[in-house]
């Protein structure tokens, strides 16, 4: 989806006035960076203990120049919207690395909800076709008919007739297997991890994703085969649409409270401000064979545009003035 200009202009000088705030909180001398640069939320370090860190900082040129690029949060390939600028560099990195990933390893599963068309390897006795796998008012269909591969399979689509064409309730020995979507675990995760991320800057700016407990949220992004964060993403196991998109801050148990940034069937866990042993205390409920967790939350809709903290958002002002929202009922979170 292509997002005008004037959009992007906007959201760039939303970014640069959070950024100039966001600069108090590092002890950044006034003017060392100028308040008209954007800083990409990903490829960044901190010093903590001297507040000084390394970032890629843009003017509005590199908006012209497509250095600085839109970000479509949750990815484009499960219905997301454009929602925050990046690096050119970061998005890329995170389309091939990441995000492919985590749509391959959906494809089976949505093929099966009937939201995706996706494509299969048919097997019947000896012979093996390519095919599409979609289901539609509780049918599933699968079609050899439109890949291009089969045509060097003449013999294989007579066989494949023959067996199909057998008598109800003899032995057909039909396979179908999800080759095409083969992904790395770790990567699909991860990506799930980079949506809630950016989705929380989105709303909040800097000023959260500064803090010294969203570091290693930030190395895991960025390495995502090394294991970080060994727990961080719960599924419901529910067949929530992708468009079921919601901010949650999880208040009871008091170990698990937490930002719940809820996309689809499953919930990433970010860090609350200060409260940097979040994912050890999850590691340690699940190391004592936690299977679910059953507490309160307080909800809030989706963002439709970045607003990067400059407007008050009822879940970071309640929390630091320490009132509590009414509760949105209990939430059940399955490991």
């Amino acid at each position: 989806m292509s997002v005008r200009f004037r959009v992007r202009r906007k959201w760039f000088s939303q970014g640069a006035a959070a950024w100039n705030r966001a600069q108090q909180v590092l002890g950044v001398p006034k003017g060392a960076l100028r308040s008209d640069h954007y800083v990409c939320p990903l490829c960044f370090t901190i010093d903590y203990e001297t507040g000084q860190g390394q970032f890629k900082a843009f003017n509005e040129d590199a908006l012209r120049a497509g250095a600085l690029t839109v970000e479509h949060v949750p990815p484009e390939s499960f219905g997301g919207r454009p929602l925050v600028l990046t690096c050119k560099e970061c998005n890329n990195l995170a389309g091939t690395e990441l995000d492919a990933h985590a749509r391959r390893k959906e494809n089976p599963r949505d093929a099966f909800l009937g939201r995706v068309v996706t494509r299969v390897n048919l097997k019947a006795g000896a012979h093996r076709l390519a095919a599409t796998f979609t289901q539609k008012d509780g049918k599933y269909n699968v079609d050899s008919s439109k890949t291009k591969r089969n045509a060097h399979r003449p013999d294989a689509a007579v066989g494949i007739q023959k067996i199909l064409s057998r008598p109800e309730g003899s032995h057909r020995d039909i396979t179908l297997s999800f080759d095409y979507d083969r992904f790395d675990a770790d990567r699909a995760r991860v990506s799930w991890l980079r949506t809630a991320y950016l989705a929380l800057f989105a709303v909040t700016g800097y000023r959260l994703i500064l803090g010294p407990e969203m570091e290693v949220v930030r190395r895991q992004i960025l390495e995502p085969k090394v294991s970080h964060i060994p727990t961080f993403l719960i599924d419901t196991r529910t067949d929530d649409d992708w468009t079921d998109r919601t901010f949650i801050r999880v208040t009871t148990p008091e170990w698990a409270r937490s930002w719940g940034i809820k996309v689809g069937h499953y919930v990433v866990s970010l860090p609350l401000p200060g409260d940097i042993l979040l994912y050890e205390r999850i590691a340690a409920k699940r190391a004592e064979g936690m299977e679910a967790v059953v507490g309160n939350a307080n909800a809030w809709e989706w963002p439709r545009r970045p607003s990067f903290g400059l407007a008050p958002f009822d879940a970071v002002s309640q929390l630091e003035s320490g009132e509590s929202a009414p509760d949105a009922g209990p939430v059940s979170r399955v490991e």
